[in-house]
Protein backbone atom coordinates (compact mmCIF):
# COMPACT_ATOMS: atom_id res chain seq x y z
CA UNK A 1 0.00 0.00 0.00
CA UNK A 2 1.10 3.87 -0.60
CA UNK A 3 0.56 6.97 0.58
CA UNK A 4 0.66 9.76 -1.40
CA UNK A 5 -0.65 13.90 0.01
CA UNK A 6 -3.40 15.05 -2.89
CA UNK A 7 -4.42 18.61 -1.40
CA UNK A 8 -5.97 18.44 2.10
CA UNK A 9 -6.64 14.08 1.61
CA UNK A 10 -4.74 11.15 1.89
CA UNK A 11 -4.79 8.67 -1.22
CA UNK A 12 -4.07 5.41 -0.15
CA UNK A 13 -3.87 3.28 -3.38
CA UNK A 14 -3.56 -0.72 -2.73
CA UNK A 15 -1.96 -3.13 -5.27
CA UNK A 16 -4.08 -6.67 -5.13
CA UNK A 17 -4.93 -9.20 -7.83
CA UNK A 18 -8.52 -10.38 -8.94
CA UNK A 19 -9.10 -13.66 -8.01
CA UNK A 20 -9.54 -16.18 -11.57
CA UNK A 21 -13.14 -15.94 -12.43
CA UNK A 22 -13.97 -12.41 -10.59
CA UNK A 23 -14.95 -9.58 -12.69
CA UNK A 24 -13.94 -6.25 -11.99
CA UNK A 25 -17.36 -5.08 -11.47
CA UNK A 26 -17.71 -7.49 -9.13
CA UNK A 27 -14.71 -6.37 -7.07
CA UNK A 28 -16.04 -2.59 -7.48
CA UNK A 29 -19.30 -3.89 -5.87
CA UNK A 30 -17.81 -5.46 -2.95
CA UNK A 31 -15.48 -2.37 -2.43
CA UNK A 32 -18.75 0.17 -2.62
CA UNK A 33 -19.73 -2.42 0.05
CA UNK A 34 -16.63 -2.47 2.61
CA UNK A 35 -16.44 1.42 1.85
CA UNK A 36 -20.33 1.91 3.10
CA UNK A 37 -19.56 -0.34 6.28
CA UNK A 38 -16.23 2.14 6.96
CA UNK A 39 -18.66 5.14 6.76
CA UNK A 40 -20.94 3.71 8.59
CA UNK A 41 -18.66 2.83 11.42
CA UNK A 42 -17.00 5.76 11.31
CA UNK A 43 -18.62 8.52 9.78
CA UNK A 44 -16.44 11.68 11.21
CA UNK A 45 -13.73 10.74 9.26
CA UNK A 46 -14.82 8.92 6.81
CA UNK A 47 -16.44 11.53 5.30
CA UNK A 48 -13.54 13.45 4.99
CA UNK A 49 -11.40 10.77 3.44
CA UNK A 50 -13.44 7.94 1.25
CA UNK A 51 -14.01 10.20 -1.95
CA UNK A 52 -14.35 6.35 -4.27
CA UNK A 53 -12.85 3.04 -3.59
CA UNK A 54 -12.28 1.36 -7.84
CA UNK A 55 -10.85 -1.15 -9.00
CA UNK A 56 -8.46 -0.45 -12.02
CA UNK A 57 -5.30 -2.63 -13.87
CA UNK A 58 -2.22 -2.07 -12.58
CA UNK A 59 -0.87 -0.73 -16.18
CA UNK A 60 -3.39 2.17 -15.63
CA UNK A 61 -1.43 3.28 -12.28
CA UNK A 62 0.28 6.36 -13.36
CA UNK A 63 4.64 5.87 -13.19
CA UNK A 64 6.21 8.36 -11.85
CA UNK A 65 7.86 10.71 -13.91
CA UNK A 66 11.35 10.21 -13.35
CA UNK A 67 10.38 6.25 -13.98
CA UNK A 68 8.76 7.60 -17.44
CA UNK A 69 11.93 9.72 -18.31
CA UNK A 70 14.03 6.40 -17.85
CA UNK A 71 11.84 4.27 -19.80
CA UNK A 72 11.47 6.23 -22.70
CA UNK A 73 15.38 6.96 -22.43
CA UNK A 74 15.96 3.21 -22.49
CA UNK A 75 13.61 2.34 -25.19
CA UNK A 76 15.45 5.77 -27.46
CA UNK A 77 18.70 3.89 -26.68
CA UNK A 78 17.92 0.68 -27.76
CA UNK A 79 15.96 1.40 -30.60
CA UNK A 80 19.51 3.43 -31.65
CA UNK A 81 20.90 0.44 -31.27
CA UNK A 82 18.48 -1.54 -33.31
CA UNK A 83 18.74 0.71 -35.88
CA UNK A 84 22.29 0.56 -36.00
CA UNK A 85 22.25 -3.15 -36.40
CA UNK A 86 20.05 -3.03 -39.48
CA UNK A 87 22.26 -0.17 -41.09
CA UNK A 88 25.57 -2.74 -40.55
CA UNK A 89 23.45 -6.31 -41.80
CA UNK A 90 21.72 -4.06 -44.92
CA UNK A 91 25.81 -2.76 -45.64
CA UNK A 92 27.29 -6.23 -45.23
CA UNK A 93 24.71 -7.97 -47.15
CA UNK A 94 25.10 -4.95 -49.51
CA UNK A 95 29.10 -5.72 -49.99
CA UNK A 96 29.10 -9.54 -50.14
CA UNK A 97 26.66 -9.23 -53.17
CA UNK A 98 28.67 -7.08 -55.21
CA UNK A 99 31.75 -9.36 -54.16
CA UNK A 100 29.18 -12.16 -55.48
CA UNK A 101 28.58 -10.75 -58.88
CA UNK A 102 31.39 -12.56 -60.57
CA UNK A 103 29.85 -15.93 -59.09
CA UNK A 104 26.22 -14.79 -60.21
CA UNK A 105 27.85 -14.14 -63.97
CA UNK A 106 29.26 -17.22 -64.29
CA UNK A 107 25.62 -18.73 -62.93
CA UNK A 108 24.13 -16.95 -65.67
CA UNK A 109 26.78 -18.42 -68.46
CA UNK A 110 26.23 -21.90 -67.43
CA UNK A 111 22.59 -21.43 -68.50
CA UNK A 112 21.08 -21.22 -64.91
CA UNK A 113 17.79 -19.02 -65.18
CA UNK A 114 17.23 -15.71 -63.26
CA UNK A 115 14.83 -17.54 -61.25
CA UNK A 116 16.92 -20.04 -60.34
CA UNK A 117 19.56 -17.29 -58.88
CA UNK A 118 16.68 -15.43 -57.14
CA UNK A 119 15.38 -18.54 -55.55
CA UNK A 120 19.07 -19.42 -54.36
CA UNK A 121 19.58 -16.00 -53.17
CA UNK A 122 16.67 -15.82 -51.33
CA UNK A 123 17.67 -19.16 -49.47
CA UNK A 124 20.64 -18.70 -48.81
CA UNK A 125 19.26 -15.26 -46.87
CA UNK A 126 16.55 -17.24 -45.30
CA UNK A 127 19.19 -19.38 -43.51
CA UNK A 128 21.18 -16.36 -42.32
CA UNK A 129 17.57 -14.78 -41.22
CA UNK A 130 16.32 -17.96 -39.53
CA UNK A 131 20.30 -18.19 -37.90
CA UNK A 132 20.41 -14.46 -36.18
CA UNK A 133 16.66 -15.40 -35.13
CA UNK A 134 17.64 -18.13 -33.15
CA UNK A 135 20.29 -16.37 -32.00
CA UNK A 136 17.99 -13.41 -30.89
CA UNK A 137 15.72 -15.55 -28.92
CA UNK A 138 18.36 -17.46 -27.12
CA UNK A 139 19.67 -14.49 -25.78
CA UNK A 140 16.08 -12.52 -24.93
CA UNK A 141 15.90 -16.53 -23.12
CA UNK A 142 19.54 -16.05 -21.91
CA UNK A 143 18.73 -11.92 -20.73
CA UNK A 144 15.15 -12.51 -19.45
CA UNK A 145 16.38 -15.33 -17.33
CA UNK A 146 19.28 -13.21 -15.28
CA UNK A 147 16.21 -10.57 -15.11
CA UNK A 148 14.56 -12.50 -13.05
CA UNK A 149 17.21 -13.26 -10.80
CA UNK A 150 17.92 -9.58 -10.30
CA UNK A 151 16.48 -7.73 -7.23
CA UNK A 152 13.75 -5.28 -7.43
CA UNK A 153 13.28 -5.28 -11.04
CA UNK A 154 9.47 -4.81 -11.26
CA UNK A 155 8.76 -1.32 -11.77
CA UNK A 156 5.05 0.34 -10.55
CA UNK A 157 2.66 -0.43 -13.28
CA UNK A 158 4.50 -3.08 -15.48
CA UNK A 159 4.19 -6.79 -15.66
CA UNK A 160 6.95 -9.15 -15.02
CA UNK A 161 9.45 -10.11 -17.71
CA UNK A 162 8.59 -12.51 -19.98
CA UNK A 163 8.85 -13.69 -23.78
CA UNK A 164 5.75 -13.29 -25.64
CA UNK A 165 4.78 -15.34 -28.58
CA UNK A 166 2.80 -12.14 -29.77
CA UNK A 167 0.42 -9.51 -29.03
CA UNK A 168 -2.12 -12.34 -28.50
CA UNK A 169 -2.64 -11.71 -24.88
CA UNK A 170 -3.58 -7.40 -25.21
CA UNK A 171 -6.58 -9.12 -27.56
CA UNK A 172 -8.05 -10.93 -24.91
CA UNK A 173 -8.11 -7.73 -22.49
Amino acid sequence: MASDRHGEHNALISVAKLRLGVTRAQADAELDIIQQQIMREHPDVAASTFDSARTMPLRDIALDADVKRMMLLLLGAVGFVLLIACANVSHLLLVRGAERLREIAIYFSLGASRAYVVKQLLMEAAVLASLGAMAGLASAWCGVRFAGTLPDLQLPGTAPVSIEGGCWHLLRE
